[in-house]
């Protein structure tokens, strides 16, 4: 499955751009300012070549990558207006609480509701991929939220095309 790794790092104090770079293809690091994930995320997809761009926080953690990605890839194959696709979040069974199910089992919930009933484009970037197209048509990520820039850009998107909350997507919380 051709892909391309790209880290966009806001500053991080630890080695994590030093890691990085042995295991991306592109590092971005933000040199100066305060960076927005919105910011940051905007500047990683500048970089990127593909049609589809996949959002995946540093936090997760998703069991057989290829398999997950080549099926995330035939939803926007078998709908051509789909402009976005996201997934439900799970905390590791050995680190997750009974509220840390109930919570994420209700958001969850609410996500596939929203993007697959209402039409209305919610989900994080916990894992988000999107249309490059349709990336680009609603002029990226906000950069001026330091939070829920993920939600207005679902929110956005799904006012030029359809989202989909795929329920076999899901990711895992480390």
């Amino acid at each position: 499955l051709p892909r391309e790794i790209i880290v966009s790092d806001g500053g991080s104090l630890d080695r994590t751009v030093e890691i990085a770079r042995t295991l991306a293809d592109k590092v971005v690091v933000m040199e100066t300012g305060k960076p927005s994930p919105g910011h940051e995320r905007n500047d990683g997809a500048a970089v990127a070549r593909g049609e589809y761009l996949a959002f995946v926080d540093c936090s997760v953690s998703i069991r057989d990558p290829d398999a997950f990605f080549a099926h995330a890839l035939q939803y926007f194959k078998d709908d051509a207006t789909l402009v976005a696709v996201v997934g439900p979040q799970r905390i590791h069974p050995h680190l997750a609480t009974r509220a840390d199910r109930l919570l994420l089992g209700c958001m969850n919930a609410l996500f596939r509701f929203q993007n697959n009933v209402l039409g209305r484009g919610a989900g994080t970037t916990k894992f988000m991929m999107i249309r490059r197209s349709a990336f680009d048509a609603v002029d990226g990520f906000r950069k001026d939220l330091v939070d829920g820039e993920d939600l207005n850009m679902m929110l956005r998107l799904s006012k030029i095309g359809p989202t989909l909350s795929a329920k076999d997507l899901g990711i895992w919380y480390l």
